[in-house]
């Protein structure tokens, strides 16, 4: 990693307002963040998309997705730690752009 020194990072999944995608976010332990390219339209489908991008540079989730809004048992806002346990992991920020 460049920019930032810890191994770990949060991403926030955030359905947008018309409920037609998915905003994703990349936070860093300095609390700076970055825009993580989410194709999927639906929370459910995010969290997979993310959680094989993240696989596949190296990184390992720490715990489960947990919910921060939901409306009528929909997740509309998710979070979930992962941590780069490979010396050789992609630098996250390059994928953020």
């Amino acid at each position: 990693m460049t920019e930032h020194e810890s191994r770990q990072v949060e991403v926030w999944l955030t359905l947008d307002e018309d409920r037609s995608g998915v905003i994703g976010r990349v936070i860093f332990d300095d609390e700076t963040s970055k825009q993580l390219p989410v194709a999927a339209r639906s929370i459910r489908g995010a969290e997979r998309e993310v959680m094989a991008l993240l696989t596949r540079l190296g990184y390992e989730a720490i715990g489960y997705w947990a919910t921060e809004a939901e409306e009528r048992d929909e997740a509309l806002e998710v979070s979930r730690t992962f941590e780069a346990v490979r010396s050789d992991s992609d630098d996250l920020e390059f994928v953020c752009g």
